[in-house]
């Protein structure tokens, strides 16, 4: 059964400042409001912070994951950011929130930020009883933490001198993320296009999909060469789901209709192997990059190849820098063709196999070839007493 929330806070600026806060700055300043844990955004964008809250006057302190969307303007000069949660770890035994975050100017230094969705209680009627008494509260309180700590952020930016971007000096050492391998700035398909328009757009320019987007900006779904094949491709017979979705985008005439979604999203901090992976669980060749609440990008999987490319150099450097990093002093390395090749001395057997895997999971590493790591101290298999004679 669903239940509704809405909560509200008022901010006082100018409110074209505070919409373009809320445009450039909306994700970041969600991690501050909550304290969000340095681990940087999964695959999908999303990132855990922590809510305090109470039931049955019992302190709860839960995380949650929390996802955002793209913010877009609507009619009466809102700015909507679609937004969702759920509990992680035990993400079935709290309510899940789906709704948006909207910013709406009321006067010329004042403005109403509000927090609107609904949650669905979890265990049918068992849920539903349990909900009136417990979890109803969970939830309200939940957005009204959020939304408090985010107005006062909101706040604190409008207060704040600007400060000047450092200048980029290429791809920091560590692992790759997608912002180093993503396309910015991606061409945009309407979604009332006719779909030989879109056909038009993407062979000129020489781009296999795009992002397919409503009127005021919102993120709809993928247009791809796939999804255009199936209009001229020989029709699927059956029941099946796949016999479904072709039908349906043989039978679609405009970019929304033909369009897969949703889209898949990542981040431009994620990192490049957990949007691989992203792309290998939903079987799709390209994801989304959202950032700021805005369109930042798009990663193919043809971009992904970009890290089985590096240079060896660039990857010795990489290995080295990883093997300093540990202490490794007595531990040496060489790359050819992206395999690398360690020998020396660790003093255990558990660090020799633990640089083993580290280095392999550089990205654009191929193999380890470790049959030349030694140890001193075989810290794995227990000592075998002496034999008595």
């Amino acid at each position: 059964m669903k239940r509704w929330i809405y909560t509200y806070r008022y901010v006082h600026g100018d409110p074209d400042r505070v919409e373009s806060t809320f445009l450039d700055s909306c994700a970041d300043l969600l991690r501050l409001a909550t304290a969000a844990p340095d681990e940087g955004p999964s695959g999908d964008g999303s990132f855990l912070v922590e809510i305090e809250s109470h039931v049955a006057g019992v302190h709860l302190a839960k995380q949650i994951r929390v996802q955002s969307g793209v913010a877009s303007r609507r009619d009466g000069g809102r700015v909507v950011l679609p937004m969702q949660w759920h509990a992680d770890p035990a993400r079935w035994f709290f309510p899940a929130f789906v709704g948006a975050m909207e910013w709406e100017p009321l006067d010329r230094d004042l403005g109403q930020l509000t927090l609107a969705g609904s949650y669905e209680t979890p265990f049918g009627v068992v849920g539903t009883l349990v909900d009136a008494s417990l979890l109803r509260d969970v939830a309200h309180r939940t957005a009204d933490q959020l939304l408090s700590a985010f107005s006062r952020e909101v706040a604190r930016a409008l207060t704040a001198e600007p400060v000047a971007e450092a200048p980029r000096r290429g791809r920091r050492h560590g692992p790759m993320h997608v912002r180093d391998v993503m396309t910015p700035d991606p061409l945009l398909l309407d979604e009332s296009l006719p779909l030989r328009t879109a056909a038009l757009i993407l062979f000129h320019a020489g781009v296999s999909g795009a992002p397919v987007v409503t009127a005021d900006g919102s993120l709809v779904g993928v247009l791809s060469e796939s999804d255009l094949l199936a209009k001229e491709a020989d029709e699927r017979f059956g029941w099946s789901r796949a016999a479904e979705a072709e039908d349906r985008k043989r039978r679609a005439l405009s970019v929304g209709e033909a369009s897969s979604a949703p889209a898949r999203v990542t981040a431009p901090d994620a990192r490049l192997s957990a949007a691989a992976r992203q792309m290998l669980d939903h079987d799709v060749s390209r994801l989304v990059v959202v950032g700021e609440g805005r369109i930042a990008g798009i990663i193919s999987r043809h971009d992904v190849l970009a890290a089985l490319i590096r240079d060896d150099r660039e990857l010795l450097a990489e290995v080295r820098l990883q093997l300093d990093v540990h202490g490794a002093s007595g531990v040496a390395a060489s790359v050819e063709w992206g395999q690398v090749r360690l020998t020396g001395t660790t003093r255990l057997r558990t660090t020799a196999a633990m640089l083993a895997r580290l280095v392999e999971s550089i990205d654009g590493v191929v193999a380890v070839d470790d049959d030349d790591l030694t140890w001193v101290e075989d810290d794995v298999l227990p000592k075998t007493p002496p034999v008595p004679l």
